[in-house]
């Protein structure tokens, strides 16, 4: 919807979007502009900090119809988790303040679009960022009381001066995402 809003502002723009971890490697040679969530390793890069996600546990009703819901963060353990490649534990913060359980699950992927699909599928819990939980099908929270901080998003670019239609991606998606990350627990 955003991009769509985008075009429909600048109908002469062309954008083309990939979906990789490299984004920021890519930046100046292959993308005029990057949306990078995580830490950034190259300081020549021109960096605007849009927020962080919170992320929350969530389920689909069927696994939980399935499993039922943990009651506290140490039985995370004992349930299907869908998993960030590489993920062995998670860090949550709750009324308590932190704990951490290692976790397990069968299905593991390196994109958010993935671990969404398949924790709405039924495949297990997922740590999500927390606007997702009301997309179609809606998730249910599990263990609501409990949060973790997700990864930094930033906005980067390789130089100050840019042609004017990269400007007004630059520009748009700051104020779109910045206004995403202070709507509805998304980001904080």
């Amino acid at each position: 919807a955003v991009l769509a809003e985008l075009l429909a502002r600048h109908p002469r723009l062309s954008i083309d979007v990939s979906f990789t971890a490299r984004g920021a490697e890519l930046v100046g040679t292959q993308v005029d502009v990057a949306i990078v969530v995580g830490p950034l390793d190259d300081s020549a890069l021109i960096v605007k900090r849009l927020g962080t996600t919170v992320h929350r546990l969530f389920a689909s009703q069927a696994y939980v119809d399935r499993r039922g819901k943990p009651r506290v963060v140490a039985d995370l353990a004992r349930h299907a988790c869908v998993l960030y490649r590489g993920q062995r534990a998670w860090e949550l913060h709750g009324p308590r303040g932190k704990e951490k359980v290692e976790i397990s699950g069968a299905i593991s992927g390196d994109h958010l679009s993935f671990v969404h699909e398949a924790v709405s599928l039924g495949h297990g819990i997922g740590l999500l960022p927390a606007f997702l939980a009301h997309r179609d099908p809606p998730l249910v929270p599990v263990l609501p009381s409990f949060a973790a901080s997700g990864g930094l998003h930033s906005l980067v670019h390789p130089s100050r001066h840019l042609p004017n239609r990269v400007r007004l991606v630059r520009d748009f998606l700051t104020e779109r995402l910045a206004l995403a990350c202070t709507a509805g627990g998304a980001c904080a």
